[in-house]
């Protein structure tokens, strides 16, 4: 039996992150993942946008986020040697006048630290930009596909990665105080699951509250002329090194990770208000995106079994939270230290908020 300090369940952005932050703790930890290239953090894009929605608005606790974020994600690159996060101008270019004067009527008072030009040039030879529009300070890119694969490489070369199906109800048992997991010969004292739009198909945390949507995105290849910027407008259009990706849709009936002509042709009206230049679509995507009901990524603890955790509720600012929330369940495992209420899963306060823009 081998005897470790922490199992994570699940090895996407959520897992990869927890199991970096404890192993520079000097912890033992072991990561087990089904290995699936259709879950969400093997589609993501994976971008980082200050300003976002429909309404304008600054990303909830942006500041706070992105310092840490910028700040773990450097460390992890300098760990492997490799660059996964690309700091990038974004630009939102306006759908209508009415969406310019609301604009106008918050900017300098709500987010001008975020604002680096107004009506910035753009090329209006390849998009449509009637109403003029404004580039984003601070946003930026982590390739989500290439960081997982990264780390799982990582994880692998120290023996510290395992492929295989996990069952929390019939695989854990206690036996004086640590956790077993006999299908793996592990012996814990403590399980992290990580696992995403999955923890849904369990009832081992019948606190969590999914409200999961299906997303899909497209590539189209890169032509000659195109913007490095990440381009805001009625969704997006993002550099992602072979060819630009353009999403994303959102689906709340059909969870799964199968592409669908309806993504495409919603995806392809996008493009078509969006361009003014043929394109040529080279690849499609789909994945679920574990979104919780109240919209926050979310710790939370097993009513069984004491030892056990999720961190769950990455939705499509997962790039930007999820480092900041990862830290707090390692120091919470390593240090005591307590879970912010807003994302306590035993907490009133995480259910009480219904938006984290």
């Amino acid at each position: 039996m081998r005897k470790v300090d922490t199992v994570i369940i699940g090895q996407g952005l959520a897992g990869s992150l927890v199991a970096w932050l404890l192993l520079q703790r000097n912890e033992n930890v072991v990561v087990i993942d089904r290995g699936d290239i259709g879950s969400a953090s093997r589609v993501a894009v994976g971008l980082v946008t200050p300003i976002t929605g429909k309404r304008l608005v600054r990303s909830w606790r942006f500041d706070e986020f992105h310092r840490r974020g910028i700040a773990i994600y450097r460390a992890i690159e300098r760990e492997l040697g490799q660059e996964l996060y690309s700091a990038r101008s974004a630009v939102r270019l306006f759908g209508s006048q009415a969406e310019r004067e609301r604009f106008d009527g918050k900017a300098e008072r709500e987010f001008g630290d975020l604002v680096e030009t107004i009506d910035p040039a753009v090329n209006e030879s390849l998009y449509h930009a009637p109403f003029g529009g404004f580039q984003m300070k601070r946003a930026g890119r982590l390739d989500v596909p290439g960081f997982v694969e990264a780390i799982g490489e990582w994880l692998q070369q120290q023996g510290r990665l395992i492929l295989g199906e996990f069952d929390l109800t019939k695989d854990v048992r206690e036996d004086a105080g640590r956790l077993v997991i006999e299908t793996f010969g592990l012996s814990a004292n403590q399980i992290v699951c990580c696992r995403g739009f999955s923890e849904s198909m369990s009832e081992d945390f019948a606190g969590l509250d999914f409200n999961a949507a299906k997303g899909e995105v497209l590539k189209i290849e890169r032509f000659p002329t195109c913007d490095s910027r990440t381009i805001h407008s009625g969704g997006w259009l993002a550099d992602v090194g072979d060819g630009l990706a353009v999403g994303a849709t959102y689906e709340w009936d059909r969870l799964d990770d199968q592409v669908t002509d309806a993504g495409r042709v919603n995806l392809e009206l996008r493009l078509q208000r969006m361009l003014r230049v043929p394109y040529r679509v080279i690849d499609q995507a789909a994945g679920v995106r574990p979104i919780l009901r109240w919209q926050r990524p979310t710790i939370g603890q097993h009513q069984t079994f004491s030892g056990v955790y999720c961190f769950n509720g990455l939705g499509s600012k997962g790039v930007l939270q999820a480092p900041y929330f990862a830290e707090q369940l390692v120091s919470h495992l390593c240090d005591g230290s307590n879970i912010e209420p807003e994302a306590d899963l035993a907490s009133s306060s995480v259910k009480a908020s219904t938006s984290c823009d």
